[in-house]
């Protein structure tokens, strides 16, 4: 396909499509118009069926298509058989629970195009069909093999909820997805219908999951409460969580539709708490220095605050890795390494994020070298704003720099805390400044 690189001014502004005229005028080449002499052709089967337990894969017959030169199947996969964005649980190629028609089962490489899709077709599986999942209750019930294998393998720590019978009510769980692999979220909490309402089971499940990180070689611990009313933030609150950042506009308003507590995008607040003192420095962006002892304010461990003073060093590129959550048209960018090109690689990053609808760009930086105030500077002259602080975010801290194409409802939060209250206005204050750009 055909690429532009975009000059350091572009950053921040609209701009056309790099590929917009071969598209639309039918020029362009994608990758099946890219075929060279003696290239191989691979092609993926799909499962089929939207929810079914895989017992077996039938690749004997389509082995036997002249010009067929491999077919490869989960069995044939020596190493980790997994991705994933926040968690590595997805299988590469289905070896046990078949989620979505689109799974892929195996992949077939052949030496033409007629070839591979006769073998394609010929390709079979055995499956045992499992029922839809179609509300959180039966969510629950589901895949007790999957959550007993990550708890083992310390990817998530379950908390689970049961009646005096031994009928399981509720689960919620931590897991983690920060950079830092001793960072857990707390989150996913889901109850039973006939155990909400003030009962307590979620409470209690959070109260007992906290417990149960002192002991698991966790040493951070975050949760997410929203903005659109303060119950989570009362519970947060109440298990000596303090607020640190502010995702503003995190979760479109359709994500609360049911229970109509929402007009417009709700922000979450971003509670931590340390478990495992861990001091480090943190180099202080100098466009921040009034505010970053605000946000630092009654701090659970030892930091070093110093001037970022230095430049972005030539000797290294930057290195960024992208999430995007389509649902919520949210994407974030975390910075592994930052060099002089930083400008360029945002640039090229965010037009095609732009372009993919995205309303919410989120750019974590480590505060952890001294030139991240370089790079701060770069994205404040491009609409970006600040969103608060990351304890312990990449092993050192890290900071939470936003841009967003909807202006956030400040009208419509109901924050619990003053300290809320007093980071909600020190944000909005910067983002007003970023808007009048």
């Amino acid at each position: 396909m055909t690429s532009k690189t975009l000059s350091p001014p572009s950053i921040g502004s609209a701009t056309l499509r790099a590929d917009g005229a071969a598209k639309v005028s039918g020029t362009e080449k994608y990758a099946l118009d890219l075929y060279s002499e003696g290239g191989l052709w691979a092609g993926v089967k799909r499962a089929g069926v939207p929810h079914a337990r895989l017992k077996g894969i039938f690749t004997e017959s389509a082995c036997k298509v002249p010009g067929v030169r491999s077919i490869i199947t989960h069995a044939d996969i020596k190493g980790e058989n997994r991705q994933g964005v926040v968690q590595k649980d997805q299988p590469v190629l289905v070896d046990d629970i078949i989620r979505h028609r689109g799974d892929a089962v195996a992949l077939v490489v052949a030496e033409s195009l007629s070839s591979l899709e006769s073998a394609l077709g010929l390709v079979t599986i055995d499956f045992e069909p499992l029922p839809g999942i179609f509300d959180i209750d039966s969510a629950l019930l589901i895949e007790p093999e999957l959550l007993i294998r990550e708890n083992a393998e310390g990817k998530v720590i379950s908390i689970v909820a049961k009646t005096v019978k031994g009928d399981v009510i509720g689960h919620s769980s931590l897991y983690n997805s920060a950079p830092c692999k001793n960072v857990f979220e707390g989150g996913a909490g889901l109850v039973h219908t006939a155990y909400r309402g003030g009962k307590g089971v979620l409470t209690q499940m959070v109260i007992h999951g906290f417990k149960a990180t002192i002991t698991s070689g966790v040493e951070q611990v975050f949760g997410e409460t929203v903005s659109n009313h303060p119950f989570s933030q009362k519970l947060s609150h109440g298990q000596g969580f303090v607020t640190r950042a502010m995702e503003i506009n995190l979760m479109p308003a359709d994500a609360y539709a049911k229970e109509e507590s929402a007009k417009s995008r709700v922000t979450t607040l971003m509670d931590f708490r340390t478990l495992v003192s861990s001091p480090c420095d943190v180099y202080v962006p100098k466009a921040y220095d009034e505010i970053f002892s605000i946000f630092y304010k009654d701090m659970d461990d030892d930091r070093r605050f110093l001037p970022s003073d230095e430049t972005l060093p030539a000797s290294q590129s930057t290195k960024c890795s992208t999430t995007i959550f389509d649902f919520a048209q949210v994407a974030r960018l975390s910075i592994e390494e930052t060099g002089d090109d930083f400008m360029e690689v945002i640039s090229k990053e965010e037009e095609k994020l732009i372009s993919q609808g995205i309303r919410v760009i989120q750019i974590w930086l480590s505060t952890g070298v001294p030139y991240v105030g370089e790079a701060v500077d770069i994205l404040r002259k491009s609409s970006y704003f600040f969103c608060g602080v990351l304890p312990r975010w990449f092993d050192n801290d890290g900071l939470l720099m936003e841009r967003i194409f909807d202006a956030p409802d400040w009208d419509a939060m109901v924050l619990h805390l003053d300290r809320a209250k007093e980071l909600a206005q020190i944000i909005r204050s910067d983002w007003e400044r970023a808007e009048g750009l």
